[in-house]
């Protein structure tokens, strides 16, 4: 028995049903992409009952709701383990991993997983020559808020970055605004950590005269009543992203 480290990914889900392409036991696709994930996955069975069904929903991650997360296959499962040492395996051989640190005088099976081994990094440099052929990425999303408009076609926006951040690492990167427009980050705007966001297509009316009707407010006293204090509801900038567990570089890929 070897102490190990594990990281636990799957194939993005298909859109329209959780079914994935088919992949043959004794082989690996490095050309395709993988959903990190923090734990290992509830099994699938077939013909469970509805009890039995809940059971295993309850025991898997949350579903992300945000449009900008990719929600993970349930019907395939990876893992990457890495030895504290090396150890001697051959290919395809049975690998199980074990819960160590349950209470050996209680009743509870110890076995966690089991899998057939696919792939063997022999190479000592392995995490800087293989692993960052291995693309398992995590979503990375930020939000901020539109500070106001310069025009039409761009707005300028706050609270996605700090006062530290540089900024032009993310210039180029595409964002989203609440109201349904697109837009691409410009750049940097001012040293307080507001930036400019350009709309190649537009601000629509609507997104105009409420954010016209909010840069009129800010220089009148402000009103008390409840009504007035919801008549501007502010307009959210959202950024997702990419980021790959094993980029030496930790870039950011839409």
């Amino acid at each position: 028995t070897v102490m190990g480290k594990l990281l636990f990914f799957s194939p993005p889900k298909i859109a329209g049903d959780g079914a994935v392409a088919a992949v043959g036991e004794n082989s690996f696709d490095f050309t395709r992409e993988y959903v990190y994930q923090d734990q290992l996955l509830a099994p699938s069975r077939p013909g469970k009952t509805s009890g039995e069904a809940s059971a295993a929903a309850a025991a898997m991650p949350d579903e992300p709701s945000d449009p900008g997360q990719v929600e993970p296959s349930p019907n395939e499962q990876w893992v990457l383990v890495e030895f504290e040492r090396p150890v001697i395996c051959p290919h395809h051989c049975l690998v199980i991993g074990s819960r160590l640190d349950t209470d050996i005088h209680s009743n509870t099976c110890r076995l966690a997983f089991h899998g057939k081994l696919v792939e063997a990094f022999t190479d000592k440099s392995y995490r800087t020559t293989a692993l960052p052929k291995l693309k398992v990425f995590k979503m990375k999303q930020r939000e901020g808020v539109v500070d106001r408009m310069s025009d039409e076609y761009t707005v300028i926006g706050r609270a996605l970055f700090k006062k530290e951040t540089n900024i032009q690492l993310f210039t180029g990167l595409k964002v989203q605004l609440s109201s349904g427009e697109v837009g691409t980050l410009e750049g940097a705007f001012g040293q307080s950590g507001k930036f400019k966001v350009r709309i190649n297509g537009g601000l629509k009316s609507e997104t105009i005269q409420q954010l016209s009707s909010s840069g009129k407010k800010k220089g009148k006293p402000k009103e008390t009543s409840a009504d007035s204090s919801e008549q501007h509801t502010s307009i959210k900038i959202t950024l997702s992203f990419k980021r790959y567990v094993h980029d030496l570089g930790k870039k950011m890929v839409q």
